[in-house]
């Protein structure tokens, strides 16, 4: 059985990927006026560094921006312009709040218009906020941010699937993995016809490696059906008389997932830390690096929810890392 925490950093992870590597195409498939007012001969620059910054001094559990983007403009408006997206698949009340503060830091930084966009990845049809409102007599602040809800596109699923952008196919993916959680064995059919579908659009092979790497991090699955997945994707390639993926690039592909978990152990590490403790030894990030091997990382997770102190799981940490 496959923890729903892993589940969604999985889709977390994967959808992080998909905005970085296919950014263009989805802001022309979902909102081509923004699309058209970039100026694509300037690379977009993805500001990693800005995320830690932004739930600084945030009780609670860490909450992290998914993605922080300087675009130019082809407008004689303002030359940059910051894309904040939000990734969100559980329901989360205090969301709004997260919005108004991520982008408030984001104007302080740069001084620029942001545009904050909340993709909703959960399975709630009514649950979609889209306003932050503080009022006190007659002084209010507000904060109108537009939402891209994921599910409004599970009736339009053939005209993803006929779709000839690649991110398309990353939306087919989640909605695919939404409707499968409760039927594994239908997950991996589904995966199979996605990956089918990759061969039908004339996509490059580096746009089909993406999306394959998107497809095998969105749709976990147990090591034993993730085995007839592999032999099913063999058969398609033979069927078809295409390499989708080769055995190395399919290997590597393994190696990052086990990456990508380990860092979600880390992070939860972290979470239920800062969760309990508050404020966190800045050491404890920087030692947790150290330590690889899911079965450490797990003894960790435990730790961490029944440690006397900080000091205590911190020493454990280190003893992990052979510090």
């Amino acid at each position: 059985m496959i923890a729903l925490s892993r589940v969604r950093h999985d889709l977390d992870l994967a959808w992080k990927e998909a905005l970085t590597s296919f950014l263009p195409q989805f802001l022309e498939l979902f909102l081509p006026e923004v699309h058209q007012d970039i100026d694509w001969n300037f690379a977009p620059e993805f500001l990693d560094s800005e995320l830690r910054s932004l739930h600084r001094g945030m009780k609670g559990q860490r909450r992290h921006a998914d993605l922080v983007v300087r675009v130019h403009l082809r407008s004689g408006g303002p030359a940059l312009v910051v894309l904040h997206f939000e990734v969100q698949s559980q329901k989360d009340g205090d969301l709004p709040l997260r919005m108004r503060i991520y982008n408030s830091r984001l104007f302080e930084r740069h001084r620029c218009p942001v545009y904050s966009l909340l993709i909703l990845g959960d399975s709630s049809p009514v649950w979609r906020p889209s306003r932050y409102q503080s009022c006190i007599w007659d002084c209010c602040l507000t904060l109108k941010f537009p939402v891209l809800k994921l599910l409004d596109w599970k009736s339009r699923c053939a005209e993803l699937d006929a779709s000839g952008n690649p991110f398309a196919l990353v939306v087919a993916t989640h909605l695919a993995v939404l409707e499968t959680r409760a039927d594994q064995p239908a997950r991996v059919q589904r995966a199979l016809r996605l990956c089918r579908l990759m061969t039908t659009h004339g996509f490059t092979g580096d746009q089909v490696y993406g999306l394959f790497k998107i497809l095998e991090a969105m749709m976990a699955m147990t090591d034993e059906l993730y085995g007839d997945f592999e032999a099913g994707v063999a058969l398609l390639e033979e069927e078809l008389d295409v390499t989708l993926i080769t055995r190395s690039e399919l290997k590597g592909i393994k190696k990052g997932r086990e990456e990508g978990r380990q860092e979600g152990r880390r992070r939860s590490i972290m979470d239920v830390a800062e969760a309990r403790f508050g404020s966190l030894l800045p050491e404890l990030e920087a030692a947790l690096e150290g330590v690889s091997g899911l079965d450490a990382l797990t003894r960790l997770t435990r730790l961490a929810a029944t440690a006397a102190g900080l000091e205590e799981l911190l020493e454990a940490v280190r003893t992990e890392s052979g510090c």
